[in-house]
């Protein structure tokens, strides 16, 4: 097996946590799925851009922090293994975020895009899209993971 084929079983298996897959559902869910590897210190997603994808962290850490008006760094979300992490609110809103997101250390992010998402909900395979809309929120350890978006204008 693969590094890339045992990236894509970590995440089909946090799906089947939550509910049984065929083999078609997996071959349609992982031919959607971009795999990227970012360094400790680099960006997944900086202040002004749009968050296209949603963001499954395979191995390593990051975290999402905005600055506010005097310059100080808020941390907002962490996201460990097996967690979703994402501007929520840019990502829905097709608004530029007004976050980071940063690697912690070494990190490895299976992602789906908005448009890859919509194409499976085209494809009437709306089990897939749930499980990716409730894994989100819901972490393999059944905790929360949920980062709020407030106003800091």
């Amino acid at each position: 097996m693969t590094d890339t084929d045992k990236i894509l079983s970590q995440l089909i298996e946090h799906f089947r946590e939550i509910v049984s897959l065929e083999d078609q559902d997996i071959h349609c869910i992982t031919s959607k799925l971009e795999i990227i590897f970012l360094k400790k210190k680099e960006y997944l997603l900086r202040e002004g851009q749009v968050s296209r994808q949603m963001h499954f962290i395979a191995k390593g850490s990051l975290y999402a922090y905005h600055i506010d008006e005097k310059g100080k760094e808020n941390t907002t979300q962490l996201g460990i293994e097996n967690w979703w992490v994402n501007d929520l609110y840019s990502y829905l809103c097709e608004l530029p975020s007004r976050m980071f997101i940063q690697a912690n250390e070494d990190t490895t992010i299976k992602q789906i895009s908005k448009s890859n998402l919509e194409l499976l909900w085209a494809l009437e395979l709306l089990v897939i899209c749930m499980l990716v809309s409730i894994s989100f929120f819901f972490t393999g350890a059944g905790k929360y993971a949920i980062s709020v978006q407030s106003k800091w204008d």
